[in-house]
């Protein structure tokens, strides 16, 4: 955020600095947010921060994913529909989904930019072949809205290198967490 010329970082940048624990820019969900793991749907009451966790990816496979905690944050409802089944997620502002427009290419966008319409893609875990030949858009979610709530509670996410996503219950794919220390932030930035 922009104030009177300055950067004010994300209160998850704020709460990390001066300490040698990762932060992160796009934080993500509430604790009971249910997500797709080698052991079936886990939530995050399942696990603690830094708990290691083997999670399904946009490619059908599983591969380890870091469990984090990133303080307590507002969260915002996130209603999305595929058929008849709606689903509600609750999410913080700037946590970066992958939305996929007609030629079905991801696109990254926080919470804040989707709109109603907006793609998501389905992950069909149960028969991912099968996803891979079908292809059609309509398979996917739809974003239906998103809505602020008066939640302010801790988000939890599973950072996933090399993969960048995971995929939430019902086959609902999501851009995982992005951390990165403050001091490289600070190291690798010129300023004026």
């Amino acid at each position: 955020e922009l104030y009177n010329g300055w950067w004010f970082p994300a209160g998850s940048i704020v709460r990390g600095a001066n300490c040698k624990r990762k932060i992160s820019l796009a934080n993500c969900f509430s604790r009971d947010t249910e997500f797709i793991t080698d052991l079936g749907v886990k939530t995050f009451n399942d696990y603690s921060n830094g708990d290691i966790v083997n999670i399904l990816t946009n490619f059908g496979n599983y591969v380890n994913g870091i469990v984090r905690n990133f303080g307590i944050q507002k969260l915002y409802k996130l209603i999305v529909q595929r058929y008849t089944v709606r689903k509600e997620v609750f999410c913080t502002f700037d946590h970066l989904w992958r939305t996929l427009n007609n030629n079905e290419n991801i696109i990254k966008k926080t919470t804040s930019q989707l709109q109603k319409g907006n793609l998501l893609p389905f992950t069909n875990w149960k028969n991912y072949q099968k996803t891979l030949r079908i292809k059609k858009i309509r398979k996917n979610w739809k974003v239906v809205s998103v809505e602020e709530t008066n939640r302010l509670e801790e988000v939890w996410c599973v950072e996933v290198p090399k993969y960048e996503n995971f995929t939430l219950s019902q086959g609902l794919n999501t851009h995982n967490c992005t951390t990165i220390s403050l001091g490289s932030l600070l190291d690798n930035q010129e300023w004026d």
